[in-house]
């Protein structure tokens, strides 16, 4: 399965984005309080979800996936056209 960067890219965004506001949050301002721990920790967990989810599956198509054989191809059958018939004697075709 190839690497969805559209996937990716969903996941991505939004992680990077609400980890950035909380750790923005949790350092500049006093609106964190007693919760400054816990907005830091979620900072630092949401940043690393989204840069793993950007950098994570390049790393899986790195390793390429073994091609499957191809099948044989069958002995195309005879066609009607290219056999010749002998009409039998009893035929009153003209």
């Amino acid at each position: 399965m190839g690497r969805n960067r559209v996937a990716s890219g969903v996941v991505m965004v939004p992680c990077v984005l609400l980890g950035a506001a909380f750790l923005s949050t949790a350092v500049w301002t006093d609106a964190a309080g007693e919760n400054r721990s816990l907005a830091l920790g979620l900072g630092v967990m949401l940043l690393l979800a989204g840069l793993a989810a950007l950098w994570l599956p390049a790393a899986a198509d790195a390793e390429p996936e073994p091609e499957p054989e191809p099948e044989p191809e069958p002995e195309p059958e005879p066609d009607a056209g290219d056999s010749i018939t002998i009409p039998d004697e009893s035929d009153s075709a003209p």
